[in-house]
């Protein structure tokens, strides 16, 4: 689809709306593709392959009451975007042209595609939001089996596959960029948080028929390691399950999902994680 096209399509979802748009528009600090005025505020499209200065020209926009945003057409040029800026991909197929919300993710595998139409209109109306962080309510774990390696009977262990608030914005450790280490191990860490394991031996406890086996989850010492720390054990005879063992285990397993086995677990005491990341409010 050619620039124009795209123009032509914001053009029609606006007028759907019953609401002004020019083209072309030009002022002292910043341009726009189409500007489309909504109730208090205007909202500023540019159509672009490599976008530039968006940081600072999106900062003078917001001073004006302008929401500025970047639609990225498919490009051979390789740019690197701050996750907190409007900006997003497009893509299509045959029949339809697509926006990806947060499609500078390290796995792109996990980004939110919309229909072209419903995000423009989601965006003028002010429900395409950035969120530093998310108060998760609920958590997706996902179980493995895994054989003891001393009495070799079969357990679970787990891990987070996604962290979500009540209004369903999902979290995951592939939403942060591979240079936001900080956030990336605090998420990774939280699996070992006790309002989570008790969440979750809580929701074993529960529910007996999903034949969930795990040791208790607590501060073990490692021979490899010299030390002792959080762990999963065998639930029959309490050796620790080593980390490598168990990095190992999910390295086997993690892309094989009809062998993992995934439940949704409120957690009753809500707490806050960090998120930037774009989203559709519901």
């Amino acid at each position: 689809m050619t620039k124009e096209q795209i123009i032509e399509n914001i053009i029609s979802v606006s007028e759907n709306l019953r609401l002004q748009t020019e083209t072309k528009y030009k002022c002292k600090n910043w341009n726009a593709d189409v500007l489309v005025t909504y109730q208090t505020y205007k909202v500023a499209f540019n159509i672009c392959k490599t976008p530039r200065k968006i940081e600072e020209t999106y900062k003078i926009m917001r001073k004006d009451r302008v929401c500025g945003c970047w639609l990225l057409m498919p490009s051979n040029t390789s740019y690197t975007i701050s996750q907190n800026l409007p900006c997003f991909k497009l893509t299509e197929d045959s029949a339809n042209l697509y926006v990806t919300i947060n499609s500078n993710i390290y796995n792109e595998n996990n980004c939110e595609i919309l229909n072209f139409d419903t995000f423009i209109s989601n965006l003028i109306k002010g429900n395409i939001r950035f969120t530093k962080s998310i108060i998760v309510k609920y958590i997706e774990v996902c179980f493995i089996k895994i054989k003891c390696w001393n009495c070799n009977k079969i357990n679970n262990i787990y891990f987070i596959n996604r962290y979500i608030s009540s209004d369903g914005i999902s979290v995951s450790c592939d939403d942060f960029q591979l240079d936001d280490y900080e956030n990336y191990n605090y998420l990774e860490n939280l699996e070992f948080n006790p309002t989570i394991i008790n969440a979750i031996e809580n929701y074993i406890k529960k529910h007996p028929t999903k034949n969930l086996i795990m040791g208790k989850i607590k501060s073990r010492y490692s021979n490899t390691m010299k030390t002792s720390y959080m762990s999963f054990g065998c639930a029959f005879c309490d050796k620790l399950f080593g980390k490598f063992y168990i990095q190992e285990v999910k390295d086997e397993i993690i892309y094989s999902t009809d062998l993992l086995q995934k439940e949704i677990i409120e957690i009753p005491q809500n707490f806050s994680i960090p998120a930037n990341k774009w989203y559709k409010k519901i």
